[in-house]
């Protein structure tokens, strides 16, 4: 089930985001917060437990490519990057 902008803003009404924060969350470039997290789930009726652990999957997929696109970058100047 994925979250529309309409259901992420009646979400809003039943959480203490405010709507910056909806709309991070909409577009995927929150910052995790479990307590946040815990709270959307449960105001759109989404399955709490799974909302949340997909939500900070995702977080910590998008840290780690940024990461390694960094290393990669690092690398590949400094040219020891063998690949």
């Amino acid at each position: 089930m994925s979250a529309t902008p309409n259901a992420a803003t009646e979400g809003q009404a039943a959480t203490d985001l405010s709507q910056t924060e909806v709309d991070q969350w909409i577009a995927g470039s929150q910052m995790f917060n479990e307590k946040s997290a815990h709270a959307l789930a449960g105001a759109l009726g989404f399955d709490v437990p799974l909302f949340v652990g997909k939500a900070l999957e995702v977080t910590v997929r998008i840290a780690l490519s940024c990461v390694t696109v960094a290393f990669l970058t690092t690398a590949r100047r400094r040219n020891s990057f063998v690949g």
